[in-house]
C-alpha cells in the first residue's frame, strides 16, 4: 500500500472526510488530498499529526507512523523535512536537508 492509500484507508475506517482529517491535523484539505493521491511526499511532521489523529492508542500510533515513514521512503525515495522558520535552523535549507538525507543513504 502507498502512503496515500494508507491514509485514505485509515481515514475512511474512522468515517471521516478529507475535510474532517484536515481539521483534526490543522493541515489544509488540499494538502490531505495531495498526500492521499501520492502527489506529495509526507513530511516527518505530517506523519506525526496524521498518525496522532487517526490512531486510537499508542500502539496503533507507533504502527501507523512507522508504516507511513517506511512507505513514504519506498515510494518517494526519501522523507521530506518541513522548512523551519526558527532562528535555530542556522540557515539550513530544505534542499540542504534533502541532500544530507540522500548522502546518508549512500
Amino acid at each position: 500500500m502507498t502512503p496515500g492509500e494508507t491514509i485514505k484507508h485509515q481515514r475512511e475506517k474512522r468515517g471521516w472526510s478529507q475535510t474532517d482529517l484536515a481539521k483534526e491535523t490543522a493541515l489544509s484539505t488540499s494538502t490531505i488530498n495531495r498526500y492521499e493521491r501520492d502527489k506529495r511526499a509526507l513530511t516527518i511532521e505530517a506523519v506525526h499529526v496524521i498518525a496522532m489523529s487517526l490512531s486510537t492508542d499508542e500502539e496503533s500510533y507507533r504502527r501507523l507512523s512507522a508504516d507511513l515513514v517506511q512507505t513514504t521512503c519506498e515510494h518517494f525515495g526519501t522523507m521530506r523535512w518541513k522548512r523551519s522558520s526558527s532562528p535555530l535552523d542556522d540557515g539550513v535549507t530544505e534542499s540542504d536537508k534533502q541532500n544530507t538525507a540522500t548522502n546518508k543513504e549512500r
